[in-house]
């Protein structure tokens, strides 16, 4: 099959199937709509090509030059697109179902809506501005580069991320659902209203970062830092933080129900308006911190240090405090009667 012939059939609609393309210049071409299947283009030229709606299945694409090109809502099934450049393209909407993508360049590509299912993505540069509603699903991420990228609604499920590079990123409304996260290093980040939703965090360095209304419900953070960070309102339900480093931070209105807190270091942090019902909190460290309004009832609080911590209207309703050491008890609330009227209640109900 000719380069002419190639592209009379795309233009009339044919499928084109088990064809040796490799190394053809198929640069500014309108290719839409075309319907490819086992065909080998390896090192094949489509920089400046339309390819807009078109579905490529079992398709050899190692090497291509997309650069530029328009491959809106293109549909990559089984495809090997590895050390691809897909730069400075538009695939917004665009689907990479299992495919090998190792060493792929998305520099610069708008990624809009794409959808990243069972994909291997090892190595390849993800360092896009436009990132809004992308999704990677089961998809290998080893030591893929998203520096200096713009998340927005990105949603990451499953996926081992240990060695993903986030560097200089932005991040909003993300969501990391599941993922292996130890080590990650997000320090210095603005990752606003992001969720990490049981996934896993040991050793992780946020310290520095803006993480304002963000969700770690039933995350493991164990050992990791939270110095400095900005995570007022956010939510640590059921958390594991033993260990952590949480010094200096500034949590108001931050949510730690039932999260284990233990060895945590809250020295000089932020706390007011803090809820801490059931959370365990033996040996933490609450030196100098501000916990105005804060709630720390049925909290285990054996062994910890609130020593120059300061209080009003701090409740301590029924938190264990064997062993635990303070400066002054003034502006705390030992016993709630309201709360209770309220259990007593329900217990008779």
């Amino acid at each position: 099959m000719t380069r002419d012939e190639f592209v009379d059939r795309i233009r009339h609609g044919t499928q084109i199937g088990s064809a040796d393309c490799r190394g053809w210049d198929l640069s500014g071409l309108d290719l839409s709509g075309a319907l490819l299947d086992d065909v080998d283009f390896r090192g094949a030229n489509f920089a400046n090509a339309n390819l807009e709606g078109s579905a490529l299945s079992h398709c050899n694409l190692s090497g291509c030059e997309f650069s530029a090109g328009h491959l809106k809502e293109v549909q990559f099934f089984r495809c090997c697109v590895n050390a691809a450049r897909f730069d400075t393209a538009t695939l917004e909407s665009a689907s990479f179902v299992e495919c090998q993508a190792r060493q792929a360049s998305f520099k610069d590509t708008r990624l809009d809506f794409a959808r990243f299912f069972r994909c291997e993505l090892t190595e390849s540069l993800l360092q896009s501005q436009q990132f809004e509603r992308a999704s990677f699903l089961e998809s290998q991420l080893d030591r893929a580069d998203f520096t200096g990228a713009t998340l927005n609604f990105v949603t990451f499920h499953r996926l081992d991320l240990k060695t993903a590079v986030f560097a200089q990123t932005q991040c909003l409304s993300v969501m990391f659902l599941e993922c292996d996260l130890d080590g990650q290093c997000f320090a210095g980040l603005s990752l606003r209203l992001c969720q990490f939703t049981d996934s896993q965090l040991d050793d992780a360095d946020f310290s520095g970062a803006t993480l304002t209304q963000g969700n770690f419900k039933g995350t493991s953070l164990r050992r990791a830092n939270f110095s400095h960070t900005d995570a007022c309102q956010a939510l640590f339900p059921e958390a594991d933080l033993s260990g952590a480093n949480c010094s200096g931070g500034r949590f108001d209105q931050s949510i730690w129900v039932e999260a284990v807190l233990e060895r945590v270091d809250f020295s000089h942090a932020r706390l007011p308006l803090a809820v801490f019902h059931r959370a365990r909190c033996t040996g933490a460290s609450l030196r100098d911190a501000q916990l105005q309004d804060a709630d720390l009832s049925y909290a285990d609080l054996r062994g910890a240090d609130l020593r120059g911590a300061c209080f009003l209207r701090t409740r301590l309703h029924r938190a264990l405090q064997q062993g635990t050491h303070f400066s002054s008890r003034g502006g705390i609330i030992e016993s709630d009667p309201e709360l209770f009227k309220a259990q007593v209640w329900s217990g008779s109900h």
